[in-house]
């Protein structure tokens, strides 16, 4: 199984979140997907940024590798600059986009990230407290 990049876009004590709604489930979570043959992964990441939110990341920093169902994900914190309200939902995820499966994007407040059903939930509680630590 490929390994997987995941986003933490942060901003002014706010954090870029997907809301999903699929399979009558409803929870949270970080953009990213997999990494494709002959990426790195920060070039993974740039991609999947732009594809899951049109926001052109300049710079990740690595924050850290968790291992989900024995498949790798790497973590970076991600600035954002600019509008909040200039992200939206594009490339794979806006095409799968139906009534029963929902991928909408949203701003939270880092101090409520703990209270959303944020997955998986070991990483909500890692970045909650790095992104608090770093204020």
């Amino acid at each position: 199984m490929s390994p997987r990049v995941v986003a933490v876009i942060h901003t002014k004590g706010k954090l870029l979140v997907v809301h999903r709604k699929k399979d009558g489930r409803e929870y949270y979570v970080f953009p990213g997907g997999g990494v494709e043959d002959g990426e790195s992964l920060e070039t993974a990441l740039f991609r999947e940024v732009l594809e899951e939110t049109s926001y052109v990341a300049k710079t990740a920093e690595p924050l850290c590798t968790f291992d989900n169902r024995g498949r790798a994900e790497h973590y970076f914190l991600v600035p954002f600059e600019g509008n909040l309200n200039d992200v939206k939902l594009a490339g794979p995820e806006a095409g799968r986009q139906s009534e029963d499966n929902v991928y909408d994007l949203a701003w939270v407040d880092i101090d409520q990230m703990t209270s959303l059903k944020l997955e998986p939930e070991p990483m909500k509680l890692r970045v909650h407290e790095h992104l608090k630590a770093a204020r």
